[in-house]
């Protein structure tokens, strides 16, 4: 009998412990939640990066190799460092500056890594439940939500940079180029890895989730996104065997793709473009629009003003249509809740020099106009979208001070045609460091 009971207490022990790992283990099956979902509100153009991030209370800005948080409701923007006796960036001395929690060291910790400013996850922040967090070369930090710590908590490897990068529902993303020598002839690949940032972060538990085939020679390999339970991510690469001639056949050689990983299946599958014409005729923009997939087509041999259609797809990729006929291809595109936010910002930046402007139309799920403004461009070069918290925050930089703007979503959407000129609430003044190159 006591054996029996033995048993039965074993059993009832570990119901329980299984139990308990259930209440604890974090589930990620539903809506939208920017605590642990990449925020996708934010505009993902070349121009803008990753530089702004919400925790709902407020932005942190990444602004020269530093990283501040700008309060929402105070109008306070502080570097994201609260050490006595640190001067932030207004530290002179460029040794002490390294002790700043705010500060990214580039160039000072890349472990081995080439830090290429133009080519590396340095460009990028993310918030991520309470901490933010960015890449230095081939390593990860983390810095606390009040700036009181900073760590690093992962290196992908010896000499490896990472590119494109995000983190979301519990897992870092991160995109490598993995260099091959043939002769004379130097050759790369793509890799896309993962590894769970809620358990060991050691490189060995890292698992690939793409990489690109052997014969191929990797030219780009970014634009990671993150939607609930699908990853997105795009890839360029020609044949090892092309040869270089002019700058139409290198165009006109590379096969590109937009791919789609599901987390929860582990399945990887391919996008296929709407009504492709060439081969130069690819996804350039994706979109999440609550239940539809939003696309946007790019055609390099086309100018910037070559219009076409926004499609709209399932998740499934099983039900495409056009969401709205055609559009200048190079019109950003970004949405929020249940709008859909276009500019052409690009278009105004690359074509005029002279411009200080870009016109923005808000379209609600449906594709109908719901408001119009223009708005100045700043030094920014480009509309940067809202934050989850429905604000959008810009940085203008002068010569002896930075001042940061702020517009809401909730004015803008009830324009018509409005200029907006966005209010300056900070302005951080540095007076005689205005000749320091960061």
């Amino acid at each position: 009998m006591k054996i029996k009971r033995i048993k039965v207490l074993v059993i009832i022990m570990l119901m329980a412990i299984s139990i308990m790992g259930c209440d604890n283990a974090k589930d990620y099956s539903g809506e939208y939640n920017f605590e642990t979902d990449d925020q996708y509100s934010y505009a993902t153009s070349i121009v803008s990066w990753k530089k702004y991030q919400s925790d709902g209370n407020g932005q942190y800005i990444l602004m020269n190799d530093y990283i501040y948080y700008y309060n929402n409701e105070t109008k306070q923007m502080n570097p994201l460092c609260s050490k006595a006796n640190c001067l932030h960036d207004m530290e002179n001395d460029k040794e002490r500056r390294g002790d700043c929690n705010a500060y990214l060291n580039r160039g000072g910790d890349t472990d081995g890594a080439s830090v290429d400013v133009e080519d590396s996850g340095y460009k990028y922040i993310q918030y991520y439940e309470g901490k933010v967090y960015y890449f230095m070369g081939s390593s990860l930090y983390s810095v606390s939500k009040d700036g009181s710590s900073k760590k690093k908590i992962y290196m992908v490897g010896d000499g490896k940079e990472v590119g494109s990068w995000l983190i979301h529902r519990g897992k870092l993303y991160y995109g490598l180029k993995e260099y091959t020598y043939e002769g004379e002839n130097v050759y790369s690949k793509g890799i896309i890895s993962m590894i769970n940032l809620e358990k060991s972060m050691d490189e060995k538990n890292s698992k690939v989730i793409f990489e690109t085939e052997d014969e191929l020679n990797l030219k780009s390999l970014g634009n990671i996104q993150a939607y609930k339970n699908k990853l997105f991510f795009s890839v360029s690469c020609n044949s090892k065997d092309f040869t270089m001639t002019d700058n139409e056949s290198w165009i006109e050689s590379l096969e590109s793709n937009y791919y789609m990983y599901d987390v929860d299946s582990n399945q990887l599958s391919v996008i296929d473009v709407p009504d492709k014409k060439s081969n130069t005729d690819n996804i350039g923009t994706i979109v999440f629009l609550k239940d539809k997939l939003l696309i946007k087509k790019y055609d390099d041999m086309q100018d910037l003003q070559y219009e076409t259609p926004i499609y709209a797809m399932n998740y499934d990729t099983k039900d495409i249509s056009v969401w709205m006929d055609g559009i200048p291809q190079d019109s950003g595109i970004m949405t929020y809740d249940d709008y859909v936010i276009i500019d052409d910002a690009d278009i105004q930046f690359f074509n005029n020099d002279n411009t200080d402007s870009c016109n923005v139309k808000i379209y609600s799920s449906d594709a109908k106009q719901v408001s119009d403004f223009e708005y100045e461009l700043n030094s920014v070069g480009t509309f940067a979208g809202f934050g989850p918290d429905g604000v959008s925050v810009d940085v203008i930089q002068n010569d002896t001070s930075w001042s940061v703007c702020e517009i809401k979503f909730d004015d803008v959407k009830k324009c018509n045609g409005d200029k907006i000129t966005p209010k300056i609430v900070n302005v951080r003044d540095f007076g005689e460091l205005n000749n320091i190159v960061w």
